[in-house]
């Protein structure tokens, strides 16, 4: 059994405020109707009430929320007697069946609601509550015992409230609510509603049912496929996620809870589908899985020029309807080839270095490895084919003086552009040598081809000792077997920009020395390589460097697609530079308006900056 007492307010004239009961919002405007208190309270029935306000002569109506035995969805309410003492004062007296709850003024065809509730002074005494077990969202509760019509409110867990004027039956010994959808299993509480309430728990908790599911109709799914999901109470569920999506998607419910359907969104992942209650509970289904884009490999990688054919491989690629290439190009279905196990473009003009990233839909991508492009800007073209080499033959065209070798430095490298002669043989060679006998170089001799149709890129950095070899032996031969070469070229050394020692703590500090007029960016061409060394935070397990521009500090457009789309990209364990080509968005943002390079990151310290 539990006790309630009515007591609300300290005092039998004290009035109740109502904040903005008014027709006239603004209550100390004495032109309009307004009402500004009422009491004593706690009441009792029969007795008298003051109502303060203004205007108070244009009041038709004064309304007490009825207490009733019927089950009904419709909140009644009981006229009461009154007496207009002045334009700022009624005299009332309350009606025996009222309950707790809010008083109505009606003016014409406007009502005034009180925020304050009235309350009674008899104390309620709760003696039952049933059902407690095993009850279901719409099942009515009875609480029975004396007085408990002065029971203001009922809460259910997680602050689910029913008010007395929406109660199913409310009397002197009993009342009945309707569980809320809303409603969780836990305590249920009850108030008298007064400005400092009264609260009392039944000691028993209540036991809800919730929603269950037992099944999914399929757990390969297809995109657009209409799906049932099996289980109990699903009439409880009120919106229906699936992976990445924001918004609950459409769904039915059959008459007994115990199937719904619903239709797989065109723009999820494989994963599980919840179910959000309306007591905001989740239930989930098993996970399930759907046709999703999977990247196996991309070829080729390196030395990519405008016109060669790229091929992807992989599952699922014909659900691939657009690609990111870097450099900011986007190829729309019918722009590439496609398969389910392949994709084929054709390098587009102002290709960047970096991932190409493969878009399945809006919230679905994929990333490849990261691809190079050739980049003349950090090479010097000696030498021009094609030249096709059998048998061992000498092309002589770097020999002999027709080139001078004196001009090559150590660190340089020469870069040989080669493809098979028959792209179906298994087998090739090149051999770079002095002219003087054709003797081998110091530190190379034979370098055996990879079979294929592409054009391969062979790099030998000579030593200093094979440079001597070139210069005083009458330069360079290039003979082998099997293969065509097309271009012959020589690495352009570095420029050092900046040298010295910033430490940049985990995203603490930033590189500006070559922004803001620090290096002239003008002189830089699209297509050079930008050297950062650095040396490793050897505290640290992680290391991250970002490129970025002087104005806003935003992340190098290029930079960001050889990211991946991230600002930064990840620096491994004992790396100590990062070569970066600089893509033509790079060069511009650098030379118009970006204000030059800054660099962010975590624990690096860089040591020096350089332009190839």
């Amino acid at each position: 059994m539990l006790l309630m007492a009515g007591l609300l307010l300290v005092g039998g004239s004290m009035l109740t405020g109502c904040d903005n009961d008014d027709l006239d919002t603004n209550p100390y405007n004495r032109g309009g109707v307004n009402l500004l208190g009422f009491g004593p309270c706690p009441l009792k029935r029969l007795d008298n009430m003051r109502i303060t306000g203004t205007q108070l002569n244009r009041v038709d109506k004064v309304l007490f929320p009825q207490g009733n035995t019927l089950l009904t969805e419709s909140t009644t309410y009981e006229e009461a007697e009154f007496h207009l003492i002045n334009n700022e004062e009624i005299e009332v007296v309350v009606p025996d069946q009222t309950v707790p709850g809010k008083l109505r003024l009606v003016v014409g065809n406007d009502t005034i609601v009180s925020v304050s509730k009235i309350t009674f002074e008899e104390t309620a005494v709760i003696e039952n509550v049933a059902p407690i077990k095993n009850v279901c969202a719409g099942d009515v509760i009875t609480i029975s015992g004396e007085f408990v019509w002065n029971i203001a409110s009922v809460t259910f867990s997680d602050y689910v409230v029913v008010e007395a004027e929406n109660f199913l039956k409310n009397t002197r010994k009993e009342i009945q609510v309707e569980v809320p959808r809303e409603a969780q299993s836990g305590e249920i509480t009850f108030s008298n509603g007064a400005d400092k309430p009264q609260i009392v728990s039944w000691p028993e908790p209540l036991e809800i049912r919730q929603t269950v599911v037992t099944g999914l109709s399929a757990e390969a799914l297809e995109f657009g496929e209409t799906i049932t999901i099996s289980g109990t109470d699903l009439n409880l569920v009120e919106k229906v996620n699936f992976p990445l999506m924001t918004e609950g998607v459409a769904f039915t419910v059959n008459a007994d809870g115990t199937q719904l359907m619903t239709t797989v969104p065109e723009t999820t992942i494989s994963g599980t589908i919840s179910l959000v209650q309306y007591s905001g509970l989740i239930a989930e289904t098993v996970a399930y899985t759907l046709p999703m884009a999977e990247y196996v490999s991309i070829s080729p990688t390196e030395d990519l020029k405008e016109g060669d054919a790229v091929v992807i491989a992989g599952k699922n690629l014909d659900r691939i309807t657009s690609i990111n290439l870097p450099g900011g190009i986007v190829l729309k279905q019918g722009e590439f080839v496609q398969s389910a196990t392949q994709i084929q473009f054709t390098v587009p003009e102002d290709m960047g270095d970096g991932k190409v990233v493969l878009v399945q839909h809006e919230n679905y991508s994929i990333e490849t490895d990261k691809v190079a492009m050739h980049h003349d800007g950090a090479e010097i073209v000696i030498w021009t084919g094609p030249w096709i080499c059998t048998g061992w033959a000498g092309n002589q065209d770097l020999a002999w003086g027709n080139f001078d070798w004196s001009t090559v430095k150590v660190g340089q490298e020469i870069i040989f552009y080669v493809e098979f002669a028959d792209p179906t043989a298994g087998w090739a060679c090149i051999s770079p040598r002095v002219a003087d006998g054709w003797g081998n170089l110091p530190s190379i001799g034979q370098i055996d081809l990879t079979p294929g149709a592409e054009v391969q890129r062979v790099v030998f950095k000579p030593t200093a000792e094979d440079l001597e070899a070139l210069q005083t032996k009458n330069g360079l031969v290039v003979t082998g077997d099997g293969f065509i070469l097309k271009q012959v070229a020589l690495s352009i050394l570095e420029t050092v920009l900046w040298t010295g020692s910033v430490d940049l703590g985990n995203w603490a500090n930033g590189f500006q020395d070559l922004a803001w007029s620090g290096y002239d960016w003008t002189t830089v061409s699209v297509g050079q390589k930008l050297l950062v060394y650095f040396e490793q935070d050897t505290a640290a397990d992680f290391w991250q460097l970002k490129l970025g521009q002087g104005n806003g500090w935003n992340t190098l457009p290029d930079f960001k697609d050889f990211a991946g789309g991230a600002d930064a990209v990840d620096i491994a364990a004992g790396n100590t530079s990062l070569e970066y080509v600089l893509g033509a968005r790079d060069v511009a943002t650098l030379q118009d308006g970006g204000q030059g390079l800054i660099m962010q990151g975590a624990n690096l310290i860089i040591k020096k900056v350089a332009i190839q």
